[in-house]
């Protein structure tokens, strides 16, 4: 079976691992962690950042350190993994569901305005796949409003915008570095920010609320958010190996465009301007195509694909967040016919070819006009 996605593991990264080890440093001390955040800080180019257990550890300390909680409301994309929205519920604020644009599957810039009222706290902007939101108008209407911009990058580890890091643009940047991200510490994430009151909010949080000057002396109702030292072990291998990365990522991007390029069916998701993009898993649209039965008959082939999250407004438990006028028809489109291909940089070019020709029989035996 060619899986989806795959971690890579090298002798370095078992190294370091087994230095973590040996030095009984397991637990969220240890030299790893120092190292990878402050690799993570000189990477982005990032004024603070601290490491945490896992993306959605980063959004919730994200809300948090800005003291977004009741009676708040914060405007969120259609479509995302559930962590975004699932963040703004568990501390207590109310999200607001808004559409994504056709071409980018971010959120609808030009949808946020109708979407804000008096309780509007926040916009979180998620970079979906690698992409990057509209950054430019977004930002605009969150100066006009006073409103905080909390960067979802779990997916844009990477990935520039106008030559800076995107995640380093609104008040907190979110990352996950979960097993298929483009960085990987098994289960893990970082928050990066401007400000160093909200970083040291942030701190607070994590780590149950304590201060590193008065151990066991609590000064708000925190958490155990903190990243082990194995775990950063993993992440600054992983972050050391970057650049190779990124350029084999942009190598499977560019191997399906123009596999598919000369197929009608085929939409790839349209690169914001001025975006050097990081594909974090190659997703594009099979339209006039029945992706179930393309799903199927790729994993009777031995190929492991994956469909777009499900769109918030289509399950029960976030009805109450739909806003009585919404139009959904962009989040129903790209859900429908998107379908995340294999993409990991251990990925051979005899797979890939191998993929690109079972989805080219099934699109030549079924195309539905």
């Amino acid at each position: 079976m060619i899986p989806v996605s795959k971690p890579f593991i090298n002798s370095d990264t078992i190294k370091k691992v087994n230095k973590a080890l040996k030095d009984g440093w397991i637990s969220s001390r240890g030299e790893f962690v120092n190292k990878f955040e402050q690799g993570l800080k000189k990477y982005l180019n990032a004024k603070y950042c601290t490491t945490c257990s896992n993306g959605t550890a980063a959004l919730i300390l994200g809300l948090k350190a800005l003291n977004i909680g009741k009676n708040d409301e914060v405007i969120v994309p259609d479509l995302s993994y559930a962590a975004t929205i699932n963040s703004v519920i568990n501390v207590g604020a109310k999200p607001v569901i808004c559409e994504v644009d056709k071409h980018s599957w971010c959120i609808d810039s030009k949808k946020i305005e109708e979407k804000i009222s008096k309780k509007t706290k926040a916009i979180i902007a998620v970079h979906l796949y690698g992409q990057a939101c509209d950054l430019k108008n977004i930002l605009k209407i969150c100066k006009k409003y006073k409103l905080f911009l909390i960067e979802d990058t779990a997916e844009a580890f990477g990935t520039k915008l106008d030559g800076k890091y995107l995640g380093t643009f609104g008040d907190v940047g979110c990352f996950s570095f979960f097993g298929n991200k483009t960085i990987s510490t098994g289960e893990g994430g970082c928050c990066v920010v401007k400000k160093k009151h909200v970083y040291e909010n942030i701190l607070l949080y994590k780590n149950h609320g304590m201060k590193d000057k008065k151990k066991y002396f609590h000064y708000v109702s925190g958490y155990n958010f903190r990243m082990t030292n194995i775990q950063a072990a993993i992440g600054l291998s992983q972050l050391n190996k970057m650049n190779f990365f990124k350029i084999k990522r942009k190598l499977i991007e560019q191997f399906y465009i123009k596999k598919f390029k000369n197929y009608d069916q085929f939409i790839s998701q349209k690169n914001t301007n001025n975006c050097k993009r990081i594909n974090w898993i190659f997703t594009s649209l099979f339209t006039n195509t029945n992706i179930k039965k393309l799903t199927n008959q790729l994993k009777s082939n031995g190929i492991e694909t994956r469909r777009s999250f499900y769109p918030f407004h289509s399950m029960k438990l976030y009805e109450k967040y739909i806003p009585k006028k919404f139009n959904k028809k962009n989040s129903i489109y790209i859900f429908k016919n998107a379908l995340s291909l294999p993409t990991f940089v251990e990925i051979k070019i005899k797979e890939l070819e191998i993929i690109s020709k079972s989805i080219k029989n099934f699109l030549n035996q079924n195309y539905e006009k």
